[in-house]
């Protein structure tokens, strides 16, 4: 038996499975996150599947990137990131532009998006409340580490 040991970073990120998490201007933002073993890999269009199969396996690939983030040019961002992929594996740009309008589509509910982007005028934060937040995500930090750790 081997013990471990779990380093706490105090920082204004952190990364847990597919989500970044950032404590900016008194809020968190959030976009997605790709591990480095991720290969973005699908099921190529060439296989023996109904075309249906292949629109909802893009659509269900790009909606967690709206779902998982905070701003739409943080959405854009990710699609921009596996697109070159796909369309090597076989998928063509209109495939991918109807999957991408109708993950917008559906997703008309994040509305605080719907301009491109968040207002960049946000009010900054208060000095006191800045440790706070940073003092929340260390604790998240800490209890996913236990959590690893238990399991």
């Amino acid at each position: 038996y081997k013990r471990q040991r779990v380093t706490l970073k105090y920082g204004t990120s952190i990364d847990f499975l597919d989500l970044h998490v950032t404590v900016s201007n008194c809020a968190l933002q959030y976009s997605v996150f790709f591990k480095d073993t991720d290969g973005h890999l699908v099921l190529p269009p060439s296989s023996h599947h109904p075309s249906s199969t292949f629109k909802g396996l893009l659509y269900g690939e790009i909606f967690p990137f709206a779902s998982h983030s905070s701003s739409r040019c943080d959405f854009e961002d990710s699609l921009r990131v596996v697109t070159p992929v796909w369309r090597a594996q076989g998928y063509s740009r209109v495939s991918i532009r109807q999957a991408r309008a109708a993950v917008l589509f559906s997703t008309q509910q994040f509305s605080s998006w719907n301009t491109g982007m968040f207002p960049c005028s946000k009010p900054q934060c208060p000095p006191a409340l800045t440790p706070v937040l940073s003092m929340f995500l260390m604790i998240l930090n800490l209890f996913f580490h236990f959590l690893f750790f238990i399991i």
